[in-house]
């Protein structure tokens, strides 16, 4: 059994077939329910609507291709505008307001970490130590941590490691003497203060 089409040209080509069969054919159709002079006009009213529709849309998308290149207009002058307001006043922010504008903002200052905090020894073996800490509070972002080792006698400080982690696993450290270390964040802009020192024996 036939299905009746469901999608538009589908119907318009049944459409066509059926009252050309209906007229040619009245012999085997005689008296249909719907007069083959009405279905006809019904078609005819059909198609004056969809050519309706499609002259519409043309006319549609070429109203939205207007209004996109009167925004863009609009847009270019309204930022010549208010660049010029910018200027005029200074970037005063409370005169920008009378405009419904405001002062541009300022690129976030590029600063050098602050200091590490809470540096421990976690655990520590013959010629290894782990070293734990957290995060500085303040000033920029952390890049990574530097990790120095100092005889306490001399205080002289001598990077022995890096870790972009708040931990570091040191190896091959001098055994059997005292050992003392910090860790100070690193950043492209420099680097900060270092943080509390911590003592062993390896």
């Amino acid at each position: 059994m036939a299905r009746f089409p469901s999608r538009e040209n589908d119907v318009a080509v049944l459409a066509e077939d059926l009252i050309a069969g209906l007229g040619e054919h009245t012999e085997h159709f005689p008296s249909p329910p719907v007069a083959t002079e009405v279905l006809q006009t019904s078609f005819q009213a059909y198609k004056e609507a969809r050519d309706a529709a499609v002259r519409a849309e043309g006319m549609a998308r070429d109203a939205y291709d207007v209004k996109d290149q009167a925004l863009d207009e609009l847009t270019e002058h309204m930022k010549a505008n208010l660049k010029y307001a910018e200027f005029a006043v200074n970037g005063e922010e409370g005169k920008l307001n009378l405009l419904g504008w405001g002062p541009r903002r300022s690129a976030k200052r590029l600063e050098p970490p602050a200091r590490p905090r809470d540096l421990e020894v976690a655990r520590s073996g013959k010629g290894w130590v782990f070293l734990d800490w957290k995060p500085p509070l303040e000033g920029g972002d952390v890049a990574a941590y530097k990790v120095q080792v100092a005889h306490p006698e001399d205080g002289v400080w001598k990077d022995v490691g890096m870790s972009v982690e708040t931990q570091l696993m040191l190896s091959d450290q001098e055994r059997g003497v005292d050992l003392q270390y910090h860790v100070i964040a690193v950043n492209r802009v420099g680097q900060g203060g270092p943080s509390n020192i911590v003592r062993v024996v390896l």
